[in-house]
């Protein structure tokens, strides 16, 4: 079965904290000059906490790992910033720098000065895309993980005609020039200046390597325009959905921004394994898009990642005269029918008997990738079809968790009903409630003239 390239999620944060001291124990000599290799477990913990706390905090760096999903084990990560053009010199200024606790703070300072100032020297207020860090599993070497990562990054840069730049360690070189980035400056280091010194003390060399843009004469693309304001962000693409690889995409993304939910991990526990559970429900909405032209699937995409960030299920049910194929005749065979009776049932129910005889919208389901939630995507979403509904003068209804109503009513949906159930009578902890909130939204603005 082939790696599996995907976005580093908080969640993955431990393993990829073990990961990076693992591997750079080996290759990466100035390693001792920054703590005590290997790593204790103090070390770890305090990287771990600095690492959770700065979480999405720079709108500029994506993650992306590489796992084997047969194991879920991480094989390979790295760590990518899009540098839009910058103006004026506050982008020389060095940033704040917090070190774990245990590091030879003076070292790191002295290390992470080098290589921001050869960068800027090298790369000047230009828009550029920088590889910061890019760590394999010493126990995984030679499986092409590296080669994934790389073959994604590139693929960015070319996808926004963006230079590539990175600092390359002597245990990287061979990767880099492999895929034509060329040397255009280097860092040294005497480690016998440093405190402490390495057993043999020695010169070592960083090379700093360049991949230009694909059209060096034409600017970067329009979504390497960095907006600042309310807060640094990048414009999100919305658009249909289409093709298997992109519904697979909306699964795993479904399947991690619900992997704390209660009611779905009690009412859709997984099947014989998480590959066949993925697969169903990929299939299934394939077989949804192919049979009924009324369902309408929609994504948000992240430019610069080029990864769907957000997705929206709806199903117009513009046509009264035939039948219509929103839901699958037979829910997968390891659901908790008793649950989704007592709950999509009874919700099902309500909508049935308030929209009889109408034509309208049914949003079944809207999702955000936790790591874009509280920016606006959801909101885009529900905005783009929105749109369609109220040219057609339509209604639209919605089954939504009491988390969610504050966006719903912004945007016009008021409360029609409410669905109460103790997860505990259904095989949960007993006294977890789990309420769904019923809406619907009259159409808004002028409908459209018919043609």
């Amino acid at each position: 079965m082939p790696l599996e390239l995907c976005p580093t999620r908080k969640a993955d944060a431990e393993a990829v904290t073990r990961l990076m001291y693992e591997a750079y124990r080996y290759d990466n000599p100035v390693s001792k000059l920054m703590y005590p290799v290997p790593a204790s477990e103090e070390i770890i913990a305090a990287t771990l906490d600095s690492s959770l706390k700065g979480w999405g905090q720079d709108p500029t760096e994506r993650r992306m790992q590489v796992k084997d999903p047969e194991t879920g084990e991480l094989i390979s990560c790295s760590s990518w910033f899009f540098h839009p053009q910058r103006e004026g010199d506050h982008w020389k200024k060095l940033p704040e720098a917090h070190w774990p606790e245990g590091w030879y703070h003076e070292n790191a300072l002295a290390f992470q000065v080098m290589h921001i100032e050869a960068r800027n020297k090298i790369m000047g207020a230009n828009p550029y895309l920088y590889l910061g860090t890019l760590v394999t599993s010493p126990t995984q070497q030679r499986r092409g993980a590296a080669s994934i990562l790389m073959k994604w990054g590139i693929s960015r840069a070319q996808a926004l005609n963006l230079p590539i730049f990175l600092i390359a360690s002597p245990a990287g070189l061979p990767l880099y020039q492999k895929y034509g980035f060329q040397a255009v400056g280097e860092i040294s280091i005497d480690t016998s200046l440093y405190t402490p010194s390495l057993s043999q003390n020695q010169i070592l060399f960083y090379v700093c390597m360049l991949l230009p843009a694909p059209s060096p004469s034409l600017p970067p693309s329009p979504d390497c325009l960095l907006t600042r304001t309310p807060t640094p962000s990048w414009p999100i693409h919305i658009g249909p959905v289409d093709g298997p690889e992109e519904f697979s995409a909306l699964i795993a993304l479904e399947t991690a921004a619900f992997a704390d939910d209660s009611f779905i991990t009690l009412a859709f526990p997984p099947g014989p394994s998480v590959s066949d559970n993925h697969d169903f429900r990929t299939r299934s909405h394939l077989d949804f898009q192919a049979i009924d032209p009324s369902n309408h699937y929609c994504k948000a995409v992240d430019p610069l990642s080029g990864g769907i960030v957000g997705w929206s299920k709806w199903h117009f049910y513009d046509d009264l005269s035939r039948e219509h194929h929103a839901f699958p005749k037979d829910p997968p065979p390891y659901a908790n029918i008793p649950l989704l009776e007592a709950t999509l049932g009874r919700t099902g129910k309500l909508r049935e008997s308030l929209m009889a005889g109408k034509t309208y919208a049914y949003c079944i389901i809207l999702v955000v990738d936790p790591e874009w939630q509280r920016r606006g995507v959801g909101k885009r979403l529900l905005e783009e079809v929105l749109t369609i509904v109220d040219e057609n003068g339509w209604e639209a209804f919605i089954d939504a968790s009491p988390a969610g109503l504050g966006l719903y009513k912004k945007l016009g949906w008021e409360e029609v009903g409410r669905n109460t159930v103790d997860l505990g009578d259904y095989g949960g902890e007993k006294g977890k409630m789990d309420t769904t909130v019923s809406l619907i939204r009259k159409p808004k603005g002028l409908v459209k003239e018919a043609r």
